[in-house]
């Protein structure tokens, strides 16, 4: 529909929307899947409804690609009606590298249309809309009478005849053209459907949460800074990355108005760990963040996109490595604590051999180094959703693995 003068090569930061004529459905699906197959490509995330959105991570051996589909079944909705004629579209397609898409016109007034009624503002298309509305403004008075009153379609051509954007009769063309679209015993019976199948994303989030945990000297930034961009990709630009924690709530740090270490830390060890009384405190109000951050911060993200939220290490560090955390406490209040911690999708565990980690940054003694890996390698052999991924090889080879993991794991998901 739009968003294509890039391909194969490039989307420009952006998703492709697909329109597909009803009759043609199970035939794009047919060529989507053997696409992927012929990839390496899985689905990661995906919707139902009128426009699903369909993410894919493809590609193998540190070739990969992300990519974020929206598959117009036969509409071009706002809710569940039909913004514009999808007939008329069909009739008036060019061709560009052998492939169909919309008239470049039709494009921008169409994608001008759907902002206003979602949106009930569009600075952006104005100007292009305008000019294509001059261009075009016979043919689609001709359609627009067929679904819109008279109405709504003399404060269009009052708004695209201007030459600056009035953004209250914008507005108001949008609050207008959207309850015309949303009346009517039928579309209030869709719209009702509609919602039931989106509230079932509360109990089956759209987004995804991976947390990563690791020795110092694991690679653990690396790897976060090299997958991010592809991640991005897959999920159209909703990748969220936060450092141990939700970070909804303040660190103590400011709350006591102290200096933040900003960046990497030369000496995780180097503050000492509070007392009984101070590890609890700290213990307590950073574990309040994990839960009421995740709860009113992450997962109303993941409910609503599909969001991918990465952790750099997690509430789980304070039982591998408590003295990071300041924290001095019998393991078990710790894990008391733990069950009420909303656990991570895929918890990645980076480790390997403690000398070759040890070389890699002289921040703990080697011993600890043992210590540690020894502590994570035992902590994803128990928890079911940890993984052990050896970093000890290639930067390469490490992060092949872990997208690997990640294909792996997102497609399993959607198939339970």
């Amino acid at each position: 529909m739009r968003n294509y003068k890039g391909l194969p090569s490039s989307l420009g930061k952006s998703d492709l929307d697909i329109l597909i004529s009803n009759e043609d459905i199970q035939l794009f699906y047919n060529i989507f899947n053997k696409v992927l197959k012929s990839t390496n490509g899985v689905i990661i995330a995906s919707s139902k409804g009128q426009v699903p959105k369909i993410c894919v991570l493809g590609g193998e051996d540190n070739c990969f690609y992300g990519i974020m589909f929206d598959v117009h079944h036969g509409i071009i909705p706002y809710k569940s009606a039909d913004i514009f004629p999808v007939k008329f579209v069909f009739s008036r397609l060019n061709t560009y590298n052998k492939v169909k898409v919309f008239n470049d016109n039709d494009a921008i007034f169409i994608a001008f249309l759907k902002e206003i009624f979602y949106n009930k503002r569009c600075e952006k298309y104005f100007i292009e809309a305008s000019m294509a509305w001059e261009l075009n403004r016979e043919i689609y008075l001709k359609e627009l009478n067929k679904k819109y009153s008279k109405r709504f379609i003399l404060l269009l051509d009052d708004v695209l005849s201007k030459d600056s954007y009035d953004f209250l009769k914008v507005k108001k063309l949008g609050v207008l053209g959207a309850k015309e679209l949303t009346s009517g015993l039928s579309n209030k019976l869709k719209n009702i459907h509609s919602f039931f199948g989106k509230v079932n994303r509360f109990r089956h989030p759209f987004g995804y949460t991976i947390t990563f945990l690791g020795v110092d000297g694991s690679g653990k930034t690396t790897i976060i800074n090299n997958i991010t961009p592809l991640l991005t990709e897959a999920v159209h630009n909703e990748v969220h990355y936060e450092h141990m924690r939700p970070n909804f709530l303040p660190s103590i740090a400011s709350i006591l108005k102290k200096e933040e270490h900003v960046g990497t830390v030369a000496n995780p060890h180097e503050k000492k760990e509070s007392g009984f009384i101070g590890s609890i405190f700290r213990l307590f109000y950073y574990s309040m963040d994990y839960i009421i951050g995740y709860w009113l911060k992450v997962y109303p993200s993941l409910v609503r996109k599909p969001s991918l939220w990465i952790f750099d290490r997690y509430f789980y560090d304070y039982l591998i490595d408590p003295k990071r955390g300041r924290i001095k406490l019998p393991s078990w209040i710790i894990k008391m604590i733990k069950v009420f911690v909303p656990s991570p999708n895929l918890i990645i565990c980076l480790g390997g051999k403690p000398e070759i980690l040890y070389d890699r940054k002289k921040e703990l003694p080697l011993k600890e180094v043992k210590a540690q890996v020894l502590t994570l390698k035992a902590f994803s052999n128990k928890v079911k959703n940890a993984y052990w991924i050896d970093t000890s090889k290639t930067i390469e080879t490490t992060i092949n693995e872990v997208v690997e993991l990640i294909k792996k794991n997102m497609n399993e998901r959607l198939n339970k």
